[in-house]
């Protein structure tokens, strides 16, 4: 996976700063950054494909945000950490395993259209109803 060559598309999910951003690559498959700060100073996110289909349940409020990492395509996940010049770099692998276990309690975790900034583009993009199904 070349880091440099996916675009973000939109912040999926944003309090205080991004926690899950969408980017796409020109192959058209779909790669979640997910915020995952071990330090202070540190500023890393965990990197993973994510299949479109699982990618729709999650924004239609139809799978909790643990399918997304469940659903990874491929074995391990990127952690990676941008440079002074904003330039991602790939600093190590984690297990699928590991990431599973650490992330359980996302299962119960479903989109909220509430914390996604743009809306309005996302579900546009899509070109689907996206109606995340209420509480």
């Amino acid at each position: 996976m070349d880091i440099r060559d996916v675009t973000k598309l939109f912040d999926l999910e944003y309090y205080d700063g991004p926690l899950l951003s969408l980017f796409a690559d020109a192959n058209g498959d779909f790669y979640l950054y997910k915020w995952y700060d071990l330090a202070p100073d540190s500023h890393q996110w965990l990197v993973w494909r994510v299949p479109y289909e699982t990618l729709l349940r999650y924004l239609n409020g139809l799978a909790p945000e643990f399918e997304l990492l469940r659903d990874a395509l491929g074995e391990s996940y990127y952690l990676v950490e941008f440079s002074g010049k904003g330039q991602p770099v790939i600093i190590g692998t984690i297990t699928r395993n590991h990431i599973l276990d650490e992330y359980s309690e996302l299962k119960t975790v479903y989109f909220d259209q509430q914390l996604c900034p743009n809306w309005r583009a996302v579900r546009h993009f899509f070109q689907a109803p996206l109606e995340p199904a209420t509480a």
